[in-house]
């Protein structure tokens, strides 16, 4: 879990396959992982991208590199325009 800088979350969700952001007015959204678990996605909008377990989230050049324990990838996730 890593603070987005405006008082609220960015979480790995390894149950859920998804990368949430809590923003601080208690709204919930999914940044990544709708839909079933897989490789998919890269390049595309972040909410195409599949992942199996999530793991770590470091902020990096405005967007996450999310470790993938799942598929034993890292993957970049680029926050939507």
């Amino acid at each position: 879990m890593i603070e987005d800088g405006a008082g609220g979350l960015i979480v790995a969700s390894g149950g859920r396959r998804q990368i949430l952001h809590l923003a601080a007015s208690g709204v919930r959204r999914v940044l990544a992982g709708e839909g079933p678990a897989g490789t998919s996605g890269d390049g595309g909008a972040p909410s195409a991208v599949r992942l199996e377990r999530p793991a770590g989230l470091p902020a990096w050049q405005g967007g996450l590199l999310v470790a993938d324990l799942g598929t034993r990838n890292l993957r970049w996730i680029e926050p939507a325009p």
